[in-house]
This record gives structure tokens, sequence and C-alpha cells, in this order.
């Protein structure tokens, strides 16, 4: 569940960054959201797809994880802006993210720690108040919530900055994905 709950959060975001960047801020939450349930069911199965390869590979190692999360790091934005299959959304985030995994890691590391740092001195200073069934619900909605929106934000935006990085297109022109 919590998988699909991502998955859309992430549409959504990536959604509302790519309007956002391109100046078009007048998007509201029943439109972003609109947009996000149309493509649910794609990148819901995307996301479990990537988490699928993620796994196997970290199962070997962390090392080969780390390396397949990087390379698949913007297969679900490439999912919302450019359509298409799970196949080829995996290729796209590959071609993308190709030169630039160690710079994405980096920066999915100085975000994640600090929040996760920051998420569980939160819980343990107020699930200590509220007991262990609610620390548990506490815990998984703050890092869900926290950590998972701006994740799933800086991903969105890596999209947008490789595309242009790579590509030479403007935000106008990766927008144009939902005129």
């Amino acid at each position: 569940m919590g998988l699909v709950c991502g998955a859309l959060v992430q549409g959504a975001l990536t959604y509302g960054v790519v309007t956002s960047l391109r100046g078009s801020g007048d998007e509201n939450l029943w439109s972003i959201g609109k947009r996000s349930l149309s493509v649910l069911p794609r990148i819901a199965l995307l996301s479990v797809v990537v988490v699928i390869l993620v796994v196997l590979a970290g199962v070997f190692l962390v090392v080969p994880g780390i390396i397949v999360g990087m390379i698949l790091y913007v297969a679900v934005p490439a999912s919302v802006m450019e359509g298409g299959g799970i196949g080829k959304s995996l290729r796209r985030s590959a071609e993308l993210t190709k030169g630039n995994r160690g710079k994405l890691f980096l920066i999915a590391l100085v975000l994640s720690v600090p929040m996760q740092v920051a998420a569980i001195v939160l819980v343990l200073t107020i699930g200590s108040m509220l007991g262990p069934v609610f620390t548990t619900i506490l815990s998984t909605l703050i890092l869900q919530i926290l950590l998972g929106g701006v994740l799933a934000t800086c991903t969105a935006v890596a999209y947008h900055d490789l595309r242009i990085l790579k590509e030479g297109v403007d935000t106008d022109t990766i927008a144009a994905a939902f005129d």
C-alpha cells in the first residue's frame, strides 16, 4: 500500500514540480491529483519493478543495489512525463542518468540522511509520550510524508535538469507533455 501511495505522491509531485518550473503555477491540488491518478496504475507497477530490481541487486552487495537505484532514479518521472511502458521508462532513466549517477547519489544522500535523522529524533521525542502503536504509525507517516515528498521532488527536479543537460530542451518542451 505504501508503494502505491508513494507512486501517487511521486506522480503528483512530478507534475507539480514541472509545471511550477515552467512558471505556470496556477495548477491547483485537484488538477494535479487528477493528472497523477491518470498515470497511477503505470507508475505503481513501475515502482514495484524498480524496487524489485534494486533489492535483487542489493542482495549481492550494497553497492550494486545503489548503482541500480541510481540507474533507475528518474524512471517514474520519465514515465509520468513521457508515457510508455515499464521497459521504456527504465531505459529512459538509464539513458538520462548515465554520466551523472555519482552526483545523483550524493544529492540523494545529502537530502535523505539528515531527514532520516530528524525523523527519528522527532519520532523518539513524540513517540515516547504516545506508546509503541502510535510511535509506529507516527514514524511511518513522518518518513512517508517528509522523506518521500522531498525525495520525490528531488527526482522530478533531477529528471527536469537531466533533460536540459543531456538534450538541451527547455522547461516548456518538457512540460508540453501535459498540454
